[in-house]
């Protein structure tokens, strides 16, 4: 399959693709392990060495890995596992997966880290219903503006990232796992 104008290494069709979004595709490796490739996009017009410094979004994209990376393969996502029946999630695993995601989160604090896109997608489960929270390309430092903030895992008016802006989406998330629907603002 060839993907980003490059022949993958790999032998993956598009039924292997289990899942994708603005910024990769992720493929099944078997029945245990996982590619995400990022999408490289190219612009439609060149851009001058002072404007590719003065874009963040353009500098994030030039440093992304651009093979990919190998990683376990997960059962699914929290949104999508909630999905089938909302209802059926004992409220004692709810629980379990609001305290690991702010375990993780708190690790990223430690580091002076921000994921700023935690949300139901992008947590994923393993074989024992454990979260592994995923998708790092919107992690920035504290402090920093995070131009990936969505509504409503985060406040509208909050353009910066930091502990307060990762407690509200660990809200947010809470509210869309014990309710089965995500928040409304």
């Amino acid at each position: 399959m060839v993907l980003n104008e490059q022949k993958l290494p790999l032998r993956l069709i598009r039924a292997d693709i289990l899942g994708s979004g603005s910024a990769s595709i992720v493929f099944a490796i078997g029945e245990r392990i996982a590619l995400k490739a990022p999408i490289i996009y190219k612009a439609n017009i060149q851009l001058t060495d002072q404007q590719i410094e003065q874009s963040t979004d353009s500098i994030a994209s030039l440093a992304r890995e651009k093979e990919g990376i190998f990683m376990p393969q997960m059962s699914c996502t929290v949104h999508y596992w909630m999905q089938d029946d909302p209802e059926s999630i004992p409220a004692p695993l709810r629980l379990r997966w609001v305290k690991e995601l702010a375990s993780a989160a708190e690790h990223l604090e430690i580091h002076g880290l921000v994921h700023g896109g935690i949300r139901p997608t992008n947590t994923l489960l393993d074989n024992n219903m454990h979260i592994r929270l995923a998708d790092f390309d919107s992690c920035v430092s504290s402090g920093e503006d995070c131009l990936a903030f969505t509504v409503p895992y985060h406040d509208a008016f909050e353009e910066r990232a930091s502990h307060t802006t990762e407690q509200f989406a660990i809200g947010s998330f809470m509210y869309a796992v014990f309710t089965g629907v995500e928040p409304e603002f």
